[in-house]
């Protein structure tokens, strides 16, 4: 976190970090919100996920359309949330509550990613 500059930048920085513990619980996160579909019918069994142009695909013809690049490689931590969370259900099939819970993620990670950056662009430093 950058040592915010004065007691503006302190008070916009907490509050963008309350939204970004809000987005890790997926708080508020509704469908209407939703940035990908979930566009092939299928039997939804995890085989071998893997982001392709855009796409994840939880096998060979089923996909979570419209991810960022920027969202699936996030790292938060050790681990890359939207990878792990399909690789722990490998050989599984994913319900529509599961679905529902990545498409929420992706929202998440993705709004995450774009607060960090707004955070690190300098607004909120001051040198030493």
């Amino acid at each position: 976190m950058p040592y915010p500059k004065d007691d503006s930048a302190f008070w916009r920085l907490v509050k963008l970090a309350e939204r970004i513990m809000a987005l890790h619980r997926l708080s508020g996160i509704t469908k209407d919100m939703f940035i990908t579909s979930f566009p092939v019918t299928g039997d939804n069994l995890v085989n071998d996920p893997g982001f392709v142009s855009g796409r994840v695909y939880i096998n060979q013809v089923q996909y979570f359309d419209n991810v960022p690049e920027t969202t699936w490689n996030f790292i938060s931590g050790n681990i890359q949330p939207a990878q792990k969370w399909l690789l722990l259900r490998k050989g599984n099939s994913l319900t529509a509550v599961d679905i529902e819970h990545y498409q929420k993620m992706i929202v998440a990670i993705t709004e995450t990613v774009r607060l960090i950056s707004k955070i690190h662009e300098g607004e909120f430093k001051t040198s030493f």
